[in-house]
């Protein structure tokens, strides 16, 4: 028989609310509900500044065309919600790989949020 959480996804803040989440889902009990993380994730605050070596196949060949061509780019368009996470990480990386910054310009998207304020 199959474990009733077998391949079921539970996202939440704290891991107490993902146990909640499986408890709730599934009707289990405390006694029996058991979570794992998946060990097969990359920090995508991390990744953010993985991004050229990712596309263009690595970014420290010289002769790599498709890197002249689309990097640096002119602009970013994202949330104001990451400029740190994602936007910061983007330029360091940039700097410290290819000694320029990866875009130009940010364009902020809005954000729609919940009458308290949520995303």
């Amino acid at each position: 028989m199959t474990p009733p959480n077998k391949g079921n996804v539970f996202v939440a803040e704290t891991e107490e609310e993902a146990l909640q989440l499986s408890i709730v889902n599934s009707q289990l009990t405390n006694n029996n509900a058991k979570l794992t993380r998946d060990n097969d994730v990359l920090d995508t605050w991390f990744s953010s500044g993985l991004w050229p070596m990712e596309v263009f196949n690595g970014i420290s060949n010289p002769n790599n065309e498709e890197l002249k061509y689309y990097y640096p780019t002119s602009v970013l368009v994202t949330g104001q919600d990451i400029i740190f996470f994602w936007v910061a990480r983007m330029v360091m990386a940039g700097l410290e790989y290819e000694k320029t910054i990866p875009f130009h310009d940010v364009y902020f998207t809005g954000m729609v949020r919940d009458k308290q304020g949520r995303k």
